[in-house]
């Protein structure tokens, strides 16, 4: 787990640089079932590679992990909470983004987000998480990771 805070990247970026724009429509897919009520279609980018999504307040996870995927959580408004767990022996962490800041999820990493928080963020997946998805149903896990988001509000 890598927390990436935006206030440490502003004087790295370049005014000058070139974005790559994903443009190609075969990489546009129809969003998930499971989302928001305002999720849209082309909210979500997924190719072999790699996978770009967008989630927003009041969406809901189950607690997981992934077994292959690596996971970067940018927070575009708002903020959002993590319960964080990098390996099944550690302890349970919070870790709060706020507006730009990022989050690096490696494999293996359990995580829930609080549905809670206000925000917009943006997920980008490499290789996307389409089938290495791993819901914990531990609920000693469950119980641990809802607590620490319960008792540790900012």
């Amino acid at each position: 787990m890598y927390v990436i805070r935006y206030e440490n990247l502003k004087q790295g970026i370049d005014p000058v640089r070139k974005l790559v724009k994903l443009s190609d429509p075969n990489l546009w897919k129809p969003s998930w079932p499971e989302g928001t009520d305002n999720w849209q279609i082309g909210h979500e980018i997924r190719s072999e590679a790699l996978g770009i999504s967008m989630f927003t307040t009041g969406t809901t996870e189950k607690l997981h992990y992934h077994e292959k995927t690596w996971e970067l959580y940018q927070v575009l408004e708002g903020s959002l909470r993590f319960a964080v767990k990098r390996f099944r022996k550690d302890s349970w962490q919070i870790v709060t983004l706020k507006q730009h800041d990022m989050l690096l999820l490696t494999p293996g990493t359990l995580h829930l987000v609080d549905s809670n928080c206000t925000h917009k963020t943006q997920v980008i997946q490499a290789p996307p998480a389409l089938s290495d998805q791993i819901v914990v149903d531990d609920p000693k896990e469950i119980f641990g990771a809802e607590e620490i988001l319960r008792h540790n509000v900012e």
